[in-house]
């Protein structure tokens, strides 16, 4: 009888641990519920925030913003300053505008327009735009743009625009772009460019530097990426590529060492020698200095033809610079082991003098005279490659 009790008192024990359990989990989940739906409303509720058709505010806090400083706008007009809580039409700021929320439509600061949040549509600052999030439409700042988002559209800054993330459409610079992702567009800064991811499609500079791959064309004084690219600079670095040291031998007497640098398909020749045997009145040893751009094909393992051109400029006595070639070069390489390459092949040079006095050069077989200081002629190169692969 005594152990019949017990087994009943602990049945019903163990029933009451149940029931206890279940509610408790039934409890949290009400509790989890009623959070969730607590959270989601507010969500709902900022988003849906009805923006106030009018807005004025001479200084933050002085105006509309001391009443409403979180309030969307349809239209606000800020005398020196203002503040809201995003724009939906048209805002005007004598100096200031500043926006916690999205801006949408026109914005023009006489100063400045800063945005915690997205811009879409024109925005237009006398020295700085100041975007948070996705900018896209049209952004002009006298000074600056600077986003914290992606952005899509037209961008010009008249010294630096930078941008967090990725960029598409066309940005100008007058001095830099600094990009933090990719870029696809157009793309001109006065002294730089600086993607850290891709560029696909255009970019001019003094100097183009892409973090990742230049799949487009590069014009600028220096450019700068990762493994083949094509473009025109005086200097080419491909990052991952090779560098080749080679001789060569040209017909007017030139003899020069220098380096081959290049990836895939494209490259950029540095050489630097002397005119060794120059027959015309005022030439002979001086400082020969050759930049070229080229392009390559494998036309079997031990056999490439190359297609190069460039420039040639010879400095005499006194920093005297009598003459400078323009020189194009259609060459085929034919290995020589796993290490040398004899290389050669027919050139066509423009040959421009530097002053009336200035002598051209003489090749093997004469030229085509254009006036008394420009002659085309064609010519012959032969030497010889180091393969360091």
């Amino acid at each position: 009888m005594k152990h019949e009790q017990q087994r009943s008192v602990l049945k019903g024990w163990m029933k009451l641990k149940g029931l206890m359990g279940a509610a408790v989990a039934l409890g949290v989940m009400a509790s989890a519920s009623l959070a969730s739906a607590q959270e989601s409303e507010a969500v709902e509720e900022e988003a849906e925030a009805e923006a106030i058709v009018f807005g004025l505010d001479l200084f933050p806090y002085v105006g509309t913003s001391s009443a409403l400083p979180d309030a969307p706008r349809v239209v606000s007009f800020n005398m020196v300053g203002g503040l809201s809580g995003g724009t939906r039409l048209f805002e005007l700021g004598g100096a200031l505008n500043i926006n916690t929320g999205d801006v949408r439509g026109v914005q023009v600061g006489g100063a400045a327009n800063i945005n915690r949040a997205s811009r879409a549509g024109v925005q237009v600052g006398g020295a700085l735009n100041l975007n948070g999030g996705q900018v896209s439409g049209v952004g002009v700042g006298g000074a600056a743009n600077i986003n914290g988002g992606d952005v899509a559209g037209v961008q010009v800054g008249g010294a630096l625009n930078v941008n967090r993330g990725d960029v598409a459409g066309v940005q100008v610079g007058g001095a830099a772009n600094i990009n933090g992702g990719d870029f696809r567009g157009v793309q001109v800064g006065g002294a730089l460019n600086l993607t850290r991811g891709d560029m696909h499609g255009l970019q001019i500079g003094a100097v183009n530097i892409t973090g990742g791959k230049a799949r487009g064309f590069q014009i600028g004084a220096v450019n700068i990426a990762d493994g083949e690219h094509v473009g025109i600079a005086a200097v080419g670095i491909y990052r991952g590529g090779y560098v080749y040291p080679q001789v060569d031998v040209s017909d007017e007497g030139f003899v020069q060492a220098g380096i081959r640098h290049g990836a895939g398909a494209f490259y950029h020749s540095y050489a630097l020698g002397t005119q060794a045997f120059g027959r015309g009145e005022g030439q002979g040893p001086g400082l020969a200095l050759s930049i070229r751009m080229g392009w390559r094909k494998a036309l079997s393992e031990a056999v490439e033809f190359s297609l190069d051109a460039g420039a040639t400029s010879l400095i005499g006595e006194g920093g005297h610079n009598p003459f400078s070639l323009y020189k194009v070069r259609p060459m085929v390489a034919v290995e020589l082991g796993e290490r040398l390459a004899l290389f050669g092949g027919p050139t066509l040079s423009l040959d421009v003098a530097n002053s009336a006095e200035g002598a051209l050069p003489e090749g093997l077989l004469g030229g085509w005279m254009f006036g008394d200081q420009v002659q085309l002629r064609p010519g012959a190169t032969v030497g010889l490659r180091v393969l360091t692969r």
